[in-house]
């Protein structure tokens, strides 16, 4: 029992003996800086300035008593001459572009009338680019007339094989280990 007696006071008196420490103190700390007077900023003037500035273009965009246009109104109707000149100028480059594939599609059909017409491509399997997936028979990129009678034919000769093999086992009662015996 004197042992851990012992043990304790050597324990408390190690303790008494250390510095106590206390987070509360400043001594190791510089001194905080003065408080300083903030002005109100940037952002609260341009709000104010945005107030009278947005009633401004409010009443410059609203037509007047009389009925009159706006003036900001009247100024975008002043730019519509371009509209006019784009659309003639979008007109006759189409009828042109129009013209030049025709006449490359005349070039082309001309060259050799013997020899099939054929067109270059740069990417020869645009013409297949659809999807192998759900394609209903009939409705791809290929005559599917060979192997709708390809099958047809296999279905038939099924059905024959299958009336002959049931008359045979009504006649015989039994079935034999091939097709030739």
């Amino acid at each position: 029992m004197a042992l851990p007696r012992r043990a304790a006071f050597q324990a408390s008196r190690a303790l008494l003996r250390t510095s106590q420490r206390r987070s509360a103190s400043h001594h190791a700390h510089d001194h905080h800086a003065e408080p300083v007077n903030e002005p109100i900023g940037t952002g609260f003037y341009l709000f104010l300035g945005s107030i009278p500035t947005a009633y401004v273009v409010y009443s410059l965009s609203t037509p007047n008593k009389q009925g009159e246009e706006s003036w900001i109104t009247r100024k975008i109707r002043s730019y519509d001459h371009w509209l006019e000149a784009d659309k003639a100028r979008n007109e006759l480059h189409t009828k042109m572009v129009e013209e030049a594939g025709n006449e490359r599609l005349l070039l082309v059909s001309s060259r050799n009338p013997n020899q099939p017409r054929t067109v270059d491509l740069r990417f020869q399997e645009q013409f297949n680019s659809g999807s192998p997936y759900n394609v209903p028979a009939g409705q791809g990129s290929i005559n599917l007339e060979q192997v709708i009678e390809f099958y047809k034919k296999k279905n038939e000769d099924q059905e024959a094989d299958r009336v002959k093999w049931a008359d045979f086992r009504q006649k015989n009662g039994k079935v034999p280990l091939s097709k030739e015996e």
